[in-house]
């Protein structure tokens, strides 16, 4: 029991992302150490495989298992030596428990302990071919032998009182024993061998479990079958429906992106959450959240002259929450200047309207309101049902907490810099040691960190020549370098080369291609790079060494999964458009694309106030006035409004033709689309902020008569 007044305080995160969640643990662990919690529940909403294999191998304690079915691994036994032979757990569960003893010799027999199965009626024990372990009906595996043992248990099972289960494993055969009493005394000859011990539950049932002797029973997984948004429900759900277990508990829900919290604070907190029962939440002072960066300014601690916030109305929205370069600055603004947060003055800040859940309070006694279904869990339970009960919120300025981003900031924050800055915090709090804050500093990603040219060169322009060393005759075709950028799609990069070579009908090409240091270069490499340089430096390259070879009138640049299924006079018709016109900087031909804009061109020349960078032929005078991309985007996100942007503030025109379509397949490069799409829009938005402020998507659409 915690420390607190003799209640119980329980931690709920909804996980989770490995980046954030290794702060937040240092934080959360330190709490458990020094009893200001009793428990930490981390309900595993991950969003990819690696940070799911991190959750459930940092996690290992199995706290609930969802109505799926699906195994989860709960420890091993070993007949051999008396120690290894028993196991042990604790249950809470409705009917339908089972646990599976699984032999690691697939030619051994594995066993299946169904207890409370058939409505919470009978207790049963299974004898099955390790090969049909994992199948999820028994009626399903392909040999079913009767069952060995099998007893009638009404009402064995109870969904508000833990059971204590207890299976031994012997040479000699199984015994299963739930609150002491004997259910299954079964003797066999048991082959010698370790048996995984695995847990599940189903058939409109959920479990929840606790292992005593797991070597971190205070932390424990929460599985479910639902994901991100409709687990949080099911989270909230799975509480309601025990309400009666939670009459004394407090419960704590973080987001799995809490970085820092004043540890020496929590109990103060906590004890302000039990004190003033009136409120349905009680949150903390959250770092980068829309309603209580109001007040922080109100109170000196975040200046005018940094940002300007709003209280947004009713706590939706507001500048904030919508912009990750506001998010960014406010961070590293509280790591430099925390004595400002702690100075404001403690007293509660009373609040009716949505509040951003990331780090609240409330008490075990409200959760039979939260039972109710719902879609969105956070309008649920700060708006929707405080507002029939007539009951505030509560903002608590004396306990502080930084949340890393909101929904909106997310896909255009970049993480790393504002998590290093917070592993050194982590370091001044005693939570990590030098050498962790070291390797979190030296941690290299697979790009650099996006950082503006101020200026110096900020588009990469050529410096090769500064002129054509020649006229072109006006009866003369233009000359045309086509570069196309290869990463680890050799196979389909050697089929584009010998296209472009061979069948494409234009003259006067010359085509480059450039790796960038795939782990197989294609065969039609012309020139490797000594790295990944990524998107926008990869093709700087080849235009550079195209520019240094021959004196070319324009750059065609082809991402390496493009295919000309509509016929072989796309560059020719490219050709013929963009030079009839001084005022044409860039040519693209129509293409499937995210950007309905790309997909159909109205008529020869359409104007665009940009092009997505999949085959854009630019003319060789256009880059000489204004440049390249702006290398900084090295991903490539947000050269295309950039590049567009310049383009049109220099009077000239960015077209898409109807006399040309081809077809992009789209993202073959990319190993984890997600994670790099991720971290290109960071870097677009940290870019192209400090190019032109924090309201830069404005150049998206200046010049609106276009």
């Amino acid at each position: 029991m915690s420390v607190i007044d003799g209640r119980r305080v329980v931690l709920v995160t909804f996980a989770g992302r490995r980046d954030r969640m290794e702060l937040l643990a240092r934080y959360v662990e330190a709490a458990l150490d020094r009893n200001l919690i009793d428990e930490w529940h981390i309900w595993n909403f991950s969003r990819n495989d690696a940070d799911d294999r991190w959750l459930n191998s940092h996690f290992t304690s199995t706290g609930r298992t969802p109505d799926n079915l699906v195994y989860y691994a709960a420890g091993s036994l070993d007949p051999s030596s008396e120690p290894t032979r028993h196991w042990r757990a604790r249950v809470r569960a409705g009917n339908d428990v089972h646990i599976g003893l699984q032999a690691r010799d697939r030619n051994n027999s594995s066993f299946e302990i169904i207890i409370g199965g058939w409505q919470n009626q009978r207790t049963m024990l299974r004898r099955l071919d390790t090969s049909d372990f994992f199948v999820t009906h028994h009626t399903d595996r392909a040999h079913i032998y009767d069952p060995p043992a099998e007893k009638y248990t009404p009402g064995i099972l109870s969904t508000q009182s833990f059971r204590d289960i207890r299976i031994s494993l012997t040479p000699f055969g199984v015994t299963l024993t739930v609150d002491d009493a004997p259910l299954i005394e079964h003797a066999t000859d048991i082959a010698p061998d370790v048996y995984d011990v695995y847990v599940k539950t189903g058939y409109g049932s959920d479990g929840e479990w606790r292992f005593p002797a797991q070597p971190d029973p205070k932390a424990h997984i929460y599985h479910s079958a639902e994901r991100w948004r409709a687990g949080f429900v099911d989270a909230i759900h799975f509480y309601a429906a025990r309400a009666g277990n939670h009459a004394d508990t407090v419960f704590l829900k973080c987001d799995d992106d809490i970085v820092y919290f004043q540890l020496e604070r929590l109990e103060e907190f906590i004890r302000f959450r039990i004190r003033h029962p009136e409120y349905f939440l009680v949150t903390a002072n959250v770092v980068n959240n829309n309603v209580c960066a109001h007040y922080q300014q109100q109170h000196g601690a975040i200046p005018q002259r940094l940002m300007e916030l709003e209280l947004p109305p009713g706590g939706f929205g507001g500048k904030l929450w919508e912009s990750a370069a506001l998010a960014r600055t406010l961070h590293h603004h509280f790591l430099n200047n925390r004595a400002q947060f702690e100075q404001v003055p403690a007293t509660p800040i009373e609040w009716r309207g949505l509040l951003g859940m990331h780090f609240v309070a409330w008490l075990g006694t409200d959760l039979s309101y939260m039972s109710a279904a719902m879609v969105n869990d956070e309008n649920a339970l700060s708006v929707q049902i405080p507002r029939y009960l007539q009951r505030r919120h509560c903002i608590y300025p004396g306990f502080l907490a930084s949340h890393l981003s909101s929904g909106k900031q997310e896909s255009g924050l970049y993480h790393r810099p504002l998590l290093r800055g917070y592993w050194k915090l982590a370091l001044e709090n005693g939570l990590a040691t030098a050498a962790e804050v070291a390797h979190a500093t030296e941690i290299a990603d697979d790009a650099p960190e996006p950082t503006t040219s101020n200026g110096i060169d900020p588009c990469g322009r050529a410096r090769v020549r500064a002129a054509p060393t020649r006229t072109r005759d006006p009866d003369e075709s233009p000359n045309v370098a086509i570069i196309v950028l290869n990463f680890n799609t050799a196979e389909m990069t050697d089929r584009l080369a010998d296209y472009l070579n061979r069948t494409l009908e234009y003259d006067r090409k010359r085509v480059y291609v450039i790796d960038n240091r795939s782990t197989v270069p294609p065969g039609s490499t012309t020139h490797v790079m000594p790295r990944n340089l990524g998107f926008a430096n990869g093709m700087y390259a080849g235009y550079r060494i195209a520019s240094e070879a021959d004196d070319y009138d324009a750059f065609w640049l082809l991402n390496s999964d493009v295919s000309f299924d509509y016929g072989n006079t796309v560059l020719r018709e490219l050709v013929s458009v963009l030079f009839t016109s001084e005022h044409y900087a860039q040519i693209a031909p129509q293409q499937n694309s995210w950007h309905s804009f790309m997909e159909r061109a109205e008529d020869v020349a359409s104007v665009r106030r940009h092009l997505e960078p999949t085959a854009t032929l630019i003319k060789r005078s256009t880059i000489d006035s204004l440049g390249f991309w702006d290398l900084d985007m090295a991903r490539g996100y947000g050269t295309d409004y950039d590049y567009g942007y310049r383009i049109r503030s220099a009077g000239l025109l960015s077209v898409l033709t109807n006399r040309a379509r081809i077809h992009h397949k789209q993202h073959q490069s990319m190993t984890n689309f997600d994670d790099y799409h991720r971290k290109a829009l960071a870097e677009e938005d940290a870019v192209l902020s400090a190019k032109y402020g924090s309201d830069w998507r404005r150049i998206i659409w200046e010049d609106s008569e276009l």
